[in-house]
């Protein structure tokens, strides 16, 4: 604990497989070892990435468990046309998901999702479909 009653501050890492090496894409790989190596160093970490299924979010539980860390699922989901609408408009996007490809590539993506369960080994699943609520659900987690 700090000073005059406070807790500690919480420091947060994020883990986003677009920017991983050196802020261009890189491998899944070398994002669960990043998430490992913050994990162990006790912080807490959001993994950015889309994980549409359960074999993809598998990887990212796996590095949970062996830090012995809570898994929580944040399944941020706009509209389809909203997320296609910001897609398009968008530019400069380190994964290169933008303009009418990244649009197709969203309503693929969509097609293969499947949402998060707490069969999989979450300890807690959160929903946001609209920024406020996307908002307030960060600021509960920052403030957790």
């Amino acid at each position: 604990g700090g000073e005059g009653g406070g807790g500690a501050i919480r420091r947060w890492v994020v883990v986003c497989q677009d920017t991983v090496a050196n802020g261009k894409p890189g491998k899944r790989e070398a994002c669960e070892a990043r998430a490992a190596e913050a994990l162990r160093s006790g912080c807490s970490v959001v993994i950015d990435r889309t994980n549409l299924t359960a074999d993809q979010r598998e990887h990212w539980l796996k590095v949970a468990r062996a830090a012995a860390a809570p898994a929580h699922a944040i399944a941020l989901r706009p509209p389809k046309e909203e997320m296609e609408r910001r897609v398009r408009g968008r530019t400069g996007h380190p994964g290169g998901v933008q303009g009418e490809s990244g649009a197709r590539f969203v309503a693929r993506s969509l097609a293969s999702f499947a949402p998060p369960a707490y069969d999989e080994g979450f300890g807690l699943i959160s929903a946001a479909t609209t920024p406020p609520a996307a908002l307030l659900l960060a600021a509960l987690l920052l403030a957790a």
